[in-house]
């Protein structure tokens, strides 16, 4: 079941009607809340060197197998927000696990950032193709380091994972989130990698005296000034260049292992962006199956670290939870259909107006939702160069659209341009 209903990455809808379908059917697509739910608390999972590691489990309190989404994070399972999405999904008969990593929060062992997730994220795979209550069919979503942890995990190469959706993120560690173009990316490293994640829990930072933080000199040691003594930032200085150190915590040549469909959702003004370009033209290139090569789909949306919640998606009403889900069916149904979007872009602005920031720093749009298909056949390098360069208007549309149609020549696959008529937020890490 959930191996067509995680088809939302092999088809990132390339039909205009995701957009002018009236609101109602595009409810009708959702699943319905049909189950009630049953949460398992601190179930413990072990890993190979005998760690075990802290999930909460979801699930429709049902006698049956079902499909499992699991969620792997540094940022605490156990929260408000992690709760409510996992119960909209076990409602409609999912099986939800959101695990905190190694080191974090309720798991043992020690956190060192991105150097387990690989093997963890395997071992977990694993212990649930055991139990009683899943069908062997295994999703997977989350953004930022939990996005992270869905590419380590597709490297691992599991037989039960079967499609990601990862955001905002990048396996590239090295040379998009520590290092860009060689350059260490300072500014986010230090407060996020030396502060932020330092320990068992989350740490406060935002208070701190950033400015004779930040010139403290040497920036190796950069986290001593900020109260903290942090090894794997230091272990980032030490290694400015791509050498053996980065060896299964950057996983930009880990591409040709990648063997599942993949939606990647991300935003015009995200720092990961680059990264999320970069991973979609590979996968298409080096994927190990067919299915990963043809299946690799791209949202871009008007935001920075975020997706924006539960707006500026498609129409403002299914976002966040229900996103996914409507993808998932949308793609059990129509896995068949030939014509399908390589890359929906949402874009803020419209032709005639800029788009600009409210006084509550979202995002303006003009225009209303809508879907533009011009048939191009997109060849992916002279279609992400385009993109790209849209990035600083903030708008693809009028000549631009001219432009990207008239430029990519050389595919066989069709772009779709979204403008969402809704204000998306700047927010998370």
């Amino acid at each position: 079941m959930i191996c067509r209903l995680l088809w939302c990455c092999l088809l990132l809808a390339g039909t205009a009607g995701l957009c002018n379908a009236s609101e109602d059917s595009e409810e009708s697509l959702l699943s319905k809340p049909t189950w009630q739910v049953r949460q398992d608390a601190n179930v413990r999972v072990p890993m190979r060197d005998g760690v075990t590691l802290a999930a909460d489990i979801f699930r429709p309190d049902a006698p049956g197998k079902f499909p499992a989404i699991l969620v792997r994070t540094p940022y605490n399972r156990a929260s408000e927000s992690t709760s409510i999405e996992a119960r909209w999904f076990a409602a409609r008969g999912y099986v939800v696990i959101e695990q905190d990593v190694r080191g974090r929060y309720d798991s043992d062992g020690v956190f060192y950032a991105f150097k387990n997730e690989t093997n963890d994220g395997y071992d977990t795979d694993e212990w649930l193709g055991k139990q009683p209550w899943f069908d062997g069919n295994l999703g997977t979503m989350g953004g930022s380091y939990v996005g992270y942890v869905q590419w380590a995990q597709a490297v691992g190469g599991s037989r039960y994972l079967k499609a990601m959706v990862p955001a905002v993120t990048t396996p590239d560690i090295h040379g998009n989130w520590i290092y860009t173009n060689g350059a260490l990316h300072y500014g986010f490293a230090l407060p996020w990698g030396g502060v932020d994640i330092d320990g068992h829990v989350d740490q406060f930072w935002a208070d701190f005296d950033w400015p004779s933080i930040f010139p403290h000199l040497p920036v190796a040691t950069s986290d001593d000034a900020a109260h903290h003594r942090t090894p794997h930032y230091r272990d980032w200085l030490a290694h400015p260049t791509r050498d053996s150190y980065w060896d299964g915590i950057s996983l930009e040549t880990g591409y040709n292992k990648i063997g599942v469909p993949i939606l990647t959702i991300e935003g015009w003004y995200d720092i990961f962006l680059r990264g999320a370009l970069q991973d979609d033209i590979q996968v298409r290139k080096q994927g190990q199956t067919a299915s990963a090569r043809t299946g690799k789909r791209l949202l871009i949306g008007p935001w920075a670290h975020s997706t924006g919640g539960r707006v500026a998606l498609v129409n403002g009403r299914a976002g966040g939870a229900a996103q996914p889900d409507r993808l998932w069916r949308r793609g059990g149904r129509r896995h068949g259909e030939a014509a399908s979007a390589v890359v929906r872009s949402l874009a803020q602005g419209s032709c005639q107006r800029r788009g600009g920031r409210s006084a509550g720093a979202n995002l303006r749009h003009g225009g209303k939702s809508l879907a533009r298909r011009e048939g191009v056949a997109a060849g992916p390098h002279a279609l992400y160069q385009l993109l790209h360069s849209q990035q600083r208007q903030g708008q693809l549309c009028g000549r631009r659209w001219g432009s990207i149609a008239r430029a990519a020549q050389a595919g066989g696959h069709r772009f779709v341009h979204v403008r969402s008529g809704e204000p998306g937020t700047h927010h998370g890490r």
